[in-house]
């Protein structure tokens, strides 16, 4: 049996069936049976059992074949389709997706060189555990911050926020740890090796903190965000409360699990059979805003670990890069796009 690609394999699949159920109920029909008597057969275990060892095989067997003889084919097709989204994708956000990857090389460069200062400097410092924790935490984030740049090219603003979440805790780990003493960030780098399968035991390094009473048993990615919360809030003149940074960092969860908006309004395109899926041209505003400023903050605390001109200006330049590319860009591309 020979399977047209031009066509849906699930329509295909159905349409064979009911071609085939026709001819059961023709022959039946000669057979002299009645209307009841054709349902019933229908609903038997004769008929299910005629699909399954006799008909089944041979579709399957069938369909195999035909997925391994257009596989390049339709490969390249969907690659064509994919190659004309993306220009149009690119045309709407092409330049502030620019200045992510632009910020994130300078990220990247600013602190490379801020690591070679510091070796090179021999500078003794009491917080120098912290210090080798917010690297290899930053390097982490840059990948992360990667991952979502990646994702927004694409047309994957959801994926981007499920990633903007890690980096928002990728930065609580940050906060919480530059707030507090040597032995808190040594505690840390020696949990590398923990074999702990329970998220509890991930965190159990927090408790060398005195900030977390003996009665606190279990603690969590959550309690460590709620610990960063406070202090990022007191850091600022202008008060902001940790309702408001909490519902930065849960409102993803809205998004990216199945909850009513996320399942129907954060997805793009809609076949005629009504099936909406796929790659998206608009909500990339806010996962690009949220990461890149997150980002910008567990940069700014891995230079500011040890005061120093070089690290200053290359806090002022990576803001400057913020507040004056990125986030103005998406502010207005988003805007365009209501």
């Amino acid at each position: 049996m020979e399977i047209n690609n031009e066509n849906n394999l699930g329509i295909t699949i159905f349409n064979i069936i009911k071609e085939l159920d026709q001819t059961i109920i023709n022959a039946l029909r000669e057979k002299g049976k009645t209307e009841d008597e054709i349902v019933s057969f229908f609903e038997s275990n004769e008929y299910q059992e005629t699909y399954i060892e006799a008909v089944c095989p041979m579709l399957i067997s069938s369909f195999s074949e035909s997925l391994k003889k257009y596989i390049l084919e339709d490969d390249e097709a969907e690659r064509r389709e994919q190659d004309l989204f993306l220009e149009h994708l690119h045309s709407i956000w092409g330049i502030g997706i620019a200045w992510m990857k632009q910020y994130r090389r300078k990220c990247f460069d600013i602190c490379e060189g801020w690591g070679w200062y510091i070796n090179q400097s021999h500078i003794v410092s009491d917080r120098c555990n912290v210090f080798n924790a917010l690297q290899a935490i930053h390097g982490k984030a840059l990948l992360v911050y990667a991952e979502i740049i990646c994702l927004l090219e694409n047309g994957f603003p959801d994926g981007a926020y499920a990633h903007y979440r890690t980096l928002y805790e990728i930065w609580a780990v940050a906060e919480f740890l530059y707030e507090d003493l040597d032995d808190v960030s040594v505690a840390y780098i020696k949990s590398m090796d923990d074999k702990s399968d329970s998220e509890t035991g991930h965190y159990k390094w927090a408790r060398t903190s005195k900030r977390f009473a003996e009665k606190d048993k279990d603690i969590t990615i959550f309690n460590i965000v709620t610990e960063a919360h406070k202090t990022f809030a007191n850091g600022f003149k202008e008060k902001i409360s940790n309702t408001h940074l909490k519902k930065i960092y849960t409102f993803p969860n809205k998004i990216i699990h199945p909850s009513a908006e996320g399942v129907f309004r954060r997805t793009s395109r809609s076949t005629e059979n009504g099936i909406t899926t796929g790659a998206a041209d608009n909500g990339l505003a806010t996962p690009a805003i949220n990461s890149s400023m997150t980002m910008y903050n567990i940069t700014r605390l891995f230079l500011g670990m040890i005061p120093n001109p070089a690290s200053a200006i290359g806090i002022h330049i990576l803001s400057d890069i913020i507040g004056k590319r990125i986030i103005p860009f998406f502010e207005e591309a988003e805007s365009a796009e209501i």
